[in-house]
C-alpha cells in the first residue's frame, strides 16, 4: 500500500483560503495497473470518496472536487507497495481562474 496526502490549510503552502475548488488528475506511470482510493475531508466531515482502477499508461480525471474555501485533506491511497509510477496533478480553482497546479511532489508520502 502506498499512500499520497496533501494538506490543504489558511496560510500554510497549499492555502484554503484561495481555493474553491480543484480538479484531481491521476496517471499510472508503470507497466502494472493498480487501484486508488480518494478521499477528501474537510472540517465537516467527509467531502468525497472514489474507487478508481488505473491500468497501464491510463489517466482519470476527476473534476470540481468543490471545496469553498474550506481547509482539506486529499488522501490517495494505492494497492501497490510504491508511489514511483504514481502521477497526481491538482490543479485547484477560485471561480473560473486557476490559482495553483500540486503535483505528487508537494504530497506527503507514505508506503
Amino acid at each position: 500500500m502506498s499512500i499520497l496526502r496533501l494538506n490543504s490549510v489558511e496560510h500554510g503552502a497549499i492555502d484554503s483560503r484561495f481555493i474553491q475548488a480543484f480538479d484531481l488528475e491521476l496517471c499510472n506511470l508503470g507497466s502494472e495497473g493498480f487501484e486508488m482510493l480518494i478521499t477528501v475531508y474537510t472540517p465537516q466531515g467527509l467531502l468525497y470518496r472514489g474507487l478508481y482502477y488505473l491500468a497501464q499508461e491510463v489517466s482519470v480525471i476527476i473534476p470540481r472536487i468543490t471545496t469553498q474555501f474550506s481547509p482539506f485533506q486529499l488522501i490517495m491511497v494505492t494497492n501497490i507497495n510504491k508511489y514511483d509510477t504514481t502521477a497526481v496533478t491538482v490543479r485547484a480553482w477560485n471561480g473560473v481562474h486557476p490559482v495553483a497546479i500540486f503535483t505528487q511532489e508537494e504530497a506527503i508520502r507514505t508506503n
